[in-house]
């Protein structure tokens, strides 16, 4: 059993954290900050960012990034990867997620409580899907993405790098999201979203382009 690390220490850190105590096969050996800034987390051990080349020296760990913006989460990727080229990043996943047969999720992502990742559904690297999403059979992922609470994709959708899925959203069947596009919370989409776009309502429209 590899302890994990998770960078950050707000909301998002907290429920990962959560869900690691909660696991019986992951450790949690603790939580990174980058300065004294921070929320306390009683009875957790708290690292600072100078001392993680020295601790990896002596204690081998994983690391998972507790931040909810997929392009923040990318940017602490690239980061921990300069200050530690053979760190790996661990898989975490609450224990009352569903995760169904010959799905696959890469390193570096989360999946919450209540959540379901499909039949065949494939979910990249630094994904984060949260409370009671839905990812429905063969749904491609791609990495650095953020599903919120209660989202809903159905079969066959894909989510290109970077898109963010607000809460509450329904991604129907089949229907591709843009790289970095936005959904807004509650939308229904009904056509594919082109790279970069922000959309909101029922059905859901372009605001922004």
């Amino acid at each position: 059993m590899t302890p994990t690390l998770v960078f950050g220490s707000g909301g998002h850190a907290g429920v990962i954290k959560d869900a690691i105590e909660a696991s019986s096969n992951q450790h949690l050996l603790g939580l990174v900050v980058e300065s004294g800034l921070g929320e306390a987390h009683e009875n957790t051990a708290v690292f600072f960012e100078s001392e993680l080349l020295s601790t990896y020296e002596t204690i081998e760990f994983e690391c998972i990034i507790g931040v909810g913006d997929g392009n923040r989460r990318l940017q602490l990727a690239e980061k921990i990867r300069k200050i530690l080229p053979d760190v790996s990043f661990a898989i975490v996943k609450h224990p009352l997620a569903n995760q169904l047969s010959r799905s696959t999720i890469g390193p570096g992502s989360f999946v919450a409580a209540g959540a379901t990742v499909g039949v065949r559904a494939q979910i990249g690297e630094q994904v984060l899907i949260n409370t009671n999403a839905s990812v429905d059979h063969d749904t491609e992922i791609e990495d650095y993405c953020s599903i919120g609470p209660n989202v809903a994709i159905g079969g066959n959708a894909v989510i290109k790098h970077g898109a963010f899925i607000g809460i509450g959203a329904t991604i129907l069947p089949g229907i591709q999201v843009g790289s970095n596009s936005i959904v807004g919370a509650g939308a229904v989409v009904v056509n594919d979203v082109p790279a970069n776009q922000l959309v909101v309502g029922v059905p859901a429209r372009v605001v922004k382009r």
